[in-house]
């Protein structure tokens, strides 16, 4: 400590013969200790009157000379890069050495060795320089093809042999007048041989990772430092072998955890590339800088790492092979962060997300992208992001101090930063349980007080949790699981923990070297944090608290999910590897279908060891379910371990595409012959893809040949074969046949059926033949031809099931007809066999059959046969004959020869006719005293053809319907049974009256005097208070107002201005009286009363009648109703105060005559509202009746008419 902030340490170097003596090259000069460092003398400037400080960046001493040393400074002020620095007394004084002339300042190493020790080797990246003078002066040896960055170094027993080299290296076995390269860092080179990159990193002996560092050769072997390895050779550069496999010195960057198996991670590293650890060792993926990376939860061999600035790279087997996925021009400086990140979908897990200045989406593990949403507040590549654990459309991304957050899946986002600091974030991470918490790390160095910050409502607000971490920078931040939410951050000198409400931070180190945590990730079944660190390699940890909770080491299911699998119909159980050291009490697993809520549960046993299988599969969806699910362990401490959330959709029952191609027309490579079993098919090249109806019949346990023969007979053509043992329609590599070529046109092979092989369905044989050189593989398009067969695999008892054909007519009517076929065995050795059968409609429809029946047959003992019956629905349609298909599938022993069953339903309907008669009869129909007649049955009189079973003459009105309205009358006739279309006709008859009306005159009084006026005998109605109202006075005769009570005959004054709802009072008087349409209130007691007037405009007797009624029952206490003629008080009612109150009354009135209806208050001025109704005629009326009720009346002499004697 205290040399500085700036300070650089190049190079310590040891005296290799006087004890306690070390020099220290720094980028300050030079410093020497005498005493094993406990202090040391500094040389600022090495050469006495330099004005830089030195800078020292290589230091060696000669091989027999204790006194001589030789330094290099590298500073180019001081113009001394193109010579050694030497001191002759042990380091106390320094003197310039002669000129690397063409060195030009680059900066340069230095060697020796005992073998020519007045020797000193000079290197950089313009070449080798060789003093034989101890420095007085240099001849320029070579420039080797690669640079030199301290990778430099002479074999001590032989100076002939000169290691050189930086990206590769280089050996010079003529004392540097030439090199050879001896190494190459790409594992593609074909120096390595034809293996895969793991296969020639683990047996490659010209392998030197790139960029080396230093070299030293001791008692002849050299060593090389590299950014990679520290390796050696034993035969001055030939072959290299690894000496630092296992040390934790990686300096990572990212990691990747399986949520699936515990053993396996993917790391990114520092100049190592992307690295897979394995159960049982490493698997080094790819190189250059290695960043971030995942591994699909389910599936741990599909996997995605990185290249600096977002270049992705996907493996789909562990490692063993990769391909580039990176978005069309996403990747490269500018367009993706240096550690640019990529993440999948925690509730679509074959869907990923790549961050570059933009948002990227796949849905199918990076095959193909879709381009979504862009930053609103920068334009810079995207520097960190995080998507939600349960709602996925949830997604934050931060480049710098800027934060935004989508909430539709990355393709709109808003700005959230609200009132974070302005420091750069370093990383962004969610609570798992709590999609609303989100947190945010701050890698600063300043002493701020702001190093982690938490929000609890979706980023619109923020806390500081910094707490007591002081100002150490904070890399990474993870949640886990447990109820208690604890919190891990990854910093510059470790790992600290606190549950989500604590307030202070806690050390959790245990066996954690103190070095800076740049990612930090969870396990969730084994309860692992998993810690990737810079220069300190890949720690793991249990989780706070969980130390001996049961460890869910393994999850798989049956077949894990891929672009195809797994598919409908293929049972997934699901299988896991569990540790603990007690007594588990329970395991299970919980699912759920389309949404991630799991509560379905399936028990899980132990079939031996760690090892636990559910008891039954996962239920059996329809291609494109997501299915979700979690495997619980329960200890006997009540400690309970989860597995993460995994997820696979369901996939189609469908085989891979395999397509041949001809080449573009040019060659036609294709099959000519495919022989196996019982086939023997023959073919030209007509098709490059076909699926041919010939069943391959084979028994488990026996052992058949298969012969592919092509056309042209090219050498080294590639055939291949595979049966599909198992029916999950994947060709897997253990069900290749091994075809073998036996020349230009034919390959052979022998082959054993495994006893495991599925009987209970139809397998399929894939045929190859591709072009030498294409690897043949059971998917995929390529120049050649491919054929396909159905396989069907049977116990070795030879047995044949067969079904038979069924031919019936329908029937007609509601009921049913049973179709029954035999399903026959012809021998019974086989017994108990199982054959499943299902129904098919072929030209019928599902409305043809009560069901479709499926099912299983069971033939057990002696039996050799079997029915199956089919109920058919009799119907009336008229239609062709149709037929439906029983198929045969799946049997458990036997072969099926014959797997269908043809049905054939025969017509036998007719469609109805109907004609109707010229005439019905009777073809009246009479109506009687009560005005009604009765329609007759008519339906024996038409003409129809129709099956009685399906329909009848429908009559409309139908027979016994009561008519009342004279004239004609339309019949109609229809037969309408269902499914035919319906046919109709109709018929007119006639409805007549057959009686005459009845009428009674009144008798009128007699007349004196010479004149009599005629009366209205015909009922009309004069006046009617209700219908007659209007907001008019005088209208249709009704006048509305008021009078005195003292003036009770007289003195009617008109109501102006009607407002809607009553006639507005006049002065000042506020609301008494009133009148309205149906009645009026008088104005307390013995003031003015309420009057409604009629002006008569007819002459004669007349007959007034109607009803009083009080408004409100329970208000006022009555009114006293009256009436008037010519202010002559003609009848009266006291206190109407209860029901309504009837009345009729007489009198004689002349054409202008003015009748007033009154309302008076008695007894207070209480609410005494009254309504009534008035309907004023004539007081004689002609009485008139007919059966049917039509009658008209009219008078002669009319009305009014006045007769003389």
């Amino acid at each position: 400590g205290g040399l500085g902030s700036s300070f650089k340490i190049n190079k310590i170097a040891y005296h290799p013969t006087i004890p306690n003596l070390v020099f220290i090259g720094t980028n300050r000069g030079l410093y020497r200790s005498t005493d094993n460092l406990a202090s040391w003398a500094h040389f600022a400037t090495v050469i006495s009157g330099d004005t830089y400080y030195a800078d020292v960046n290589d230091i060696d001493f000669h091989p027999t000379n204790p006194n001589i040393i030789y330094v290099l400074d590298n500073t180019s002020g001081n113009s001394h890069r193109d010579n050694v620095l030497i001191s002759t007394d042990a380091g106390m004084n320094w003197s310039v050495s002669g000129t690397a002339t063409g060195n030009a300042g680059t900066t340069a190493y230095v060697a020796v060795t005992p073998d020519c020790p007045g020797c000193i080797f000079f290197a950089s990246s313009q070449g080798v320089w060789k003093s034989v003078n101890e420095g007085a002066t240099f001849t320029f040896l070579s420039n080797p093809d690669e640079s030199c960055h301290a990778g430099f170094a002479v074999n001590d027993q032989d100076a002939n042999n000169i290691l050189y080299g930086y990206v590769d290296t280089e050996i010079s076995t003529d004392g540097g007048m030439t090199f050879n390269q001896v190494t190459w860092w790409s594992l593609g080179n074909s120096n390595h041989g034809s293996g895969t990159f793991q296969e020639n990193f683990e047996n490659s002996t010209a392998y030197v990772h790139a960029d080396l560092r230093d070299a030293e050769c001791v008692n002849g072997v050299f060593y090389t430092a590299t950014d990679g390895y520290l390796c050696k050779s034993t035969d001055n550069g030939q072959t290299w072998e690894y000496l630092s496999e296992g040390t934790a010195i990686r300096e990572n960057y990212k990691l990747g955890v399986s949520q699936s198996n515990h053993y396996r991670t993917i790391c990114g590293s520092q100049d190592n590339g992307t690295s897979i650890k394995k159960q049982n060792g490493w698997v080094e993926f790819y190189g250059a800088d290695g960043m971030e990376a995942f591994i699909h939860p389910l599936n741990d061999d599909w996997m995605v790492g990185s290249v600096q600035y977002g270049s992705r790279r996907r493996t789909k087997d562990g490692g063993e092979s990769q391909d580039g996925i990176s978005p069309s021009g996403q990747s490269g400086s500018g367009n993706g962060y240096w550690e640019a990140p990529i993440l999948f979908d925690p509730n679509d897990q074959m869907r990923i997300y790549n961050f570059s200045k933009s948002v990227y989406v796949s849905d199918d593990f990076g095959s193909s992208w879709t381009a979504l949403g862009a930053p609103v507040t920068f334009t810079d590549p995207i520097q960190h992001a995080a998507i939600a654990e349960n709602n996925s459309s949830i997604i934050i991304i931060s480049k710098g101090d800027k934060i935004e957050k989508s909430t539709d899946g990355g393709a709109t986002f808003v700005d959230i930063k609200n009132n974070l600091p302005g420091d750069a974030i370093r990383d962004i991470a969610f609570d798992p349980q709590n999609d609303n918490t989100i947190f945010v790390v701050y890698a600063t160095y300043q002493n701020n007080g702001n190093k982690v910050y938490m929000s609890t409502d979706g980023g619109s607000s923020w806390t500081n949790i910094t707490f007591n971490l002081g100002n150490m920078p904070v890399h990474t931040l993870v949640v886990d699981h447990s109820a208690d939410a604890n919190i891990y951050i990854g910093t510059e000198v470790g790992v600290f923990t606190k549950t989500m409400a604590a307030t202070s931070w806690t050390l959790y180190n245990p066996d954690l070297p103190t070095t800076t945590t740049e990612e930090l990730e969870i396990v969730f079944g084994s309860n692992t944090l998993r810690a990737a660190t810079w220069g300190r390699g890949l720690w793991e940890y249990t989780l706070i608290g969980r130390t001996d909770y049961p460890a869910i080491l393994k999850t798989v299911i049956s077949n894990p999910p891929t672009d195809a699998a797994p598919k409908e119909t293929i049972p997934q159980y699901v299988t896991s590897e569990i540790h603990y050291d007690n007594a588990l009490t329970n395991v299970y697993l919980e699912w759920s279908a389309n949404t991630p809520t799991f509560g379905n549960v399936i028990s899980m046993s132990n079939t031996g060891g760690e090892t636990w299988v559910s008891d039954q599969p996962i239920p059996d969806f329809p291609a494109g379910t997501k299915m979700y699910f979690k495997v619980f362990a329960v200890g006997s401490s009540g400690d309970v371990s989860e597995t993460y959330k995994f997820m696979y959709e369901v996939r189609p029952f469908e085989y891979c595409d395999a397509i041949g191609n001809n080449n573009g027309g040019n060659n036609e490579l294709h099959i000519t012959n495919v022989t196996i079993a019982n086939v023997n098919n023959s073919t030209s090249d007509n098709a490059y893809y076909t699926l041919f109806n010939d069943v391959v019949n084979l028994e488990l346990g026996q052992t058949y040949s298969v012969s592919v023969s092509g056309a042209p007979g090219w050498a080294d053509n590639d055939y291949a074969a595979w049966i599909d043992y198992n029916g999950d329609a994947v060709f897997d590599q253990s069900e290749s046949l091994g075809l073998v070529e036996q020349n230009n046109s034919t390959a052979t092979a022998m082959f054993t059926v495994p006893a495991s092989a599925v009987t209970t369905k139809q397998l399929r044989l894939r045929v190859r033949l591709s072009y030498w050189g294409n690897d043949p593989s059971p998917c995929g398009n390529t120049f050649g031809e491919v054929e396909d067969y159905p396989v069907q695999v049977a116990d070795p008892c030879s047995v044949n099931i067969g079904i038979d054909d069924i031919t019936m007519n329908e029937g007609t009517g509601g009921g049913t007809t049973s179709f029954t076929f035999t399903v026959s065995l012809d021998d019974d050795c086989a017994n108990p066999v199982t054959v499943n059968y299902n129904i098919t409609n072929g030209t019928t429809s599902n409305d043809d059959f009560v069901s479709l029946p499926t099912g299983t047959l069971t033939f057990n003992g002696a039996e050799t046969s079997h029915t199956i019956t089919v109920q058919v629905n009799e119907d009336c349609l008229e239609e062709g004959d149709e037929t439906f298909q029983v198929n045969l599938t799946g049997a458990s022993s036997g072969m099926i020869t014959d797997n269908q069953g043809l049905g054939t339903i025969t017509n036998d309907d007719t469609a109805p006719t109907i004609a109707c008669p010229n005439s019905l009869m009777p073809a009246v129909i009479s109506l009687e005293a009560n005005c009604s007649g009765t329609v007759p049955d008519y339906t024996g009189q038409v003409t129809a053809t129709f099956d009685p079973a399906c329909a009848s003459v429908v009559q409309n009105p139908v027979a016994g319907t009561t008519v009342n309205t004279p004239g004609p009358l339309t019949i109609t006739f229809t037969i309408d049974d269902g499914v035919n279309p319906a046919v109709s006709c109709n018929a007119t008859v006639t409805v007549a009256d057959t009686e005459a009306p009845q009428i009674s005159c009144p008798s009128l009084p007699d007349v004196d005097g010479c004149l009599a006026v005629v009366p209205d005998l015909t009922g009309a109605i004069l006046a009617n208070s209700s219908t007659g109202f209007s907001g008019t006075q005088g209208l249709n005769g009704w006048s509305y107002g008021m009078n005195f009570a003292n003036d009770p005959g007289a003195g009617f004054t008109n109501l102006p201005n009607w407002t809607g709802f009553v006639w507005n009072n006049p002065g000042t008087i506020l609301d008494f009286p009133q009148l309205d349409a149906n009645g009026g209130h008088p104005q307390l007691e013995n003031l003015r009363w309420a009057v409604r007037r009629w002006t008569s405009n007819y002459s004669g007797e007349i007959n007034i009648s109607g009803s009083f009624y009080d408004r409100d029952l329970n208000c006022g206490d009555g009114a006293h109703v009256r009436i008037f003629k010519n202010g002559v008080q003609i009848w009266e009612y006291l206190n109407i105060s209860g029901n309504s109150t009837n009345y009729s009354t007489n009198v004689d009135v002349s054409n202008g005559d003015l009748i007033d209806f009154a309302i008076d208050p008695i007894f207070d001025g209480g609410c005494d509202d009254t309504h009534f109704t008035a309907e004023i005629k004539s007081a004689y009326e002609a009485v008139a009746s007919d059966n049917c009720g039509v009658v008209n009346i009219t008078q002669s002499p009319a009305a009014g008419s006045v007769l003389a004697p």
